[in-house]
């Protein structure tokens, strides 16, 4: 199977790039020109396309492909509620299946986040009411359903691999686990709040595998949640990485106030990506991803 890929230097994109190659796809990775990032896959087979996301729409190629996984957004800090930058990400998604169409796909799959969602208590299934918030959560809801809209004109398939929260290698040091364990590594007490709310974190590895299954045996029209499907306290993940690096270490909890707005639960339900793809999660524990992240964070020595 032949995939294509935007946003292939970013964390998840590299990470899929070189899982999907290691699984015997095909892949076409498709990256801005001169990208600073082009560093992260080297060593990778795949094939290099140069074009800026505004491009999509008028690039032309003889490449051929059978999905199109468009993981490109311009998320910068600060930009999250810019309406000019998040109209411009609406644009290049459209773009994007253009391009997919160029390309032959025959399948489409549009990375979407929680954000789009807005602040729920629920365990998060395709079924769950949007009414996102933030300025990029109103760009993701309107991306995914105009590019769905697009898809169905030209007659590609069309799924949304809808990622709740990540952790792994590539994270910003400002991410609460990187920085805990980063903190900690240094022999510092990490500054937290009192870290109450229940979380479904996935492992980037475990994410990816999710989204090739999507790519594979996806439904249209469907919406599948990236995610563990298990919840646990954000406080017991802290707890686990302290205990890793070293159970004496102190943890500042209740020292940072909640952002505005946090969300204090976040869980999502596999069902029905298990359904229709016959996913079947990795057999580890929560556990053993912490300590291979930790690990590839270089903060625990490799065993």
């Amino acid at each position: 199977m032949k995939l294509a890929v935007t946003g292939a230097t970013g964390q998840i994109g590299s990470r899929l790039c070189k899982i999907a190659v290691e699984q015997g796809y095909d892949v076409t990775a498709i990256m801005r020109k001169n990208s600073s990032n082009f560093s992260k896959l080297t060593g990778i087979p795949v094939n290099i396309v140069e074009c800026n996301a505004e491009e999509y729409a008028n690039f032309e190629t003889d490449i051929k492909s059978d999905c199109f996984i468009h993981l490109a957004w311009d998320g910068r800090k600060g930009k999250r509620d810019d309406t000019y930058v998040q109209a411009k990400n609406i644009e290049n998604t459209l773009g994007a299946v253009d391009l997919a169409n160029k390309m032959n796909c025959s399948s489409f799959i549009f990375a979407t986040s929680q954000s789009e969602i807005g602040v729920v208590n629920d365990v998060i299934t395709s079924n769950t009411p949007c009414f996102p918030v933030r300025g990029d959560g109103i760009a993701k809801l309107a991306a995914g359903s105009l590019s769905l809209l697009r898809c169905s004109q030209l007659g590609i398939r069309h799924s949304r691999a809808r990622i709740l929260s990540i952790f792994g290698e590539g994270d910003d040091d400002e991410r609460i686990l990187t920085y805990t364990a980063k903190t900690l590594k240094k022999g510092e007490k990490p500054l937290l709040t009192k870290c109450e709310q229940m979380w479904d974190f996935i492992y980037i590895d475990e994410a990816v595998r999710q989204i090739l299954s999507i790519a594979a045996k996806g439904k249209d029209i469907a919406i599948y949640q990236v995610c563990s499907g298990k919840e646990k306290p954000m406080k017991w993940y802290i707890e686990q990485i302290r205990d890793m690096i070293d159970p004496s270490l102190p943890l500042g909890f209740g020292e940072r106030d909640y952002y505005p707005g946090q969300p204090m639960r976040l869980c999502g339900d596999l069902e029905q990506l298990i359904k229709d793809t016959g996913y079947t999660p990795v057999n580890e524990t929560v556990e053993e991803s912490l300590r291979l992240f930790l690990m590839r964070l270089n903060v625990l020595p490799a065993s």
